[in-house]
């Protein structure tokens, strides 16, 4: 939320506060590595809810024309992934299982 305040504060001062904003690589990794973004499975779903929810609820203030989520399934074992939290942030495991935050992002996008 605080970056998106930013973002539409420098956008403002820019003449540009009408503009339209995705909210795009929104996401957390399900694993308990240690590292910032990895949550775990609960808190991977956890803050799904809440990082859409509040889109959803600030969308017409903050002109919010869209949110993604940064990856539908995690990657294969031993494949490069990039990032600290990449290798588990996705809705699915790499055999397609279903996490909990999939369950939740299908309720969000029915209800919205």
């Amino acid at each position: 939320m605080t970056a998106i305040k930013r973002m539409r504060q420098t956008m403002k001062r820019h003449h540009d506060k009408r503009a339209g904003l995705w909210l795009t690589e929104v996401g957390w990794g399900s694993s308990h590595n240690g590292q910032r973004l990895n949550k775990g499975k609960r808190g991977q779903k956890r803050l799904l809810k809440k990082s859409f929810s509040v889109s959803v609820h600030k969308r017409r203030k903050w002109h919010i024309q869209g949110v993604q989520w940064f990856d539908w399934r995690d990657p294969g074992a031993g494949q490069p992934t990039g990032c600290s939290f990449c290798s588990s942030a996705g809705l699915l495991k790499h055999n397609y299982a279903k996490k909990p935050a999939y369950r939740a992002f299908r309720q969000l996008a029915k209800r919205y």
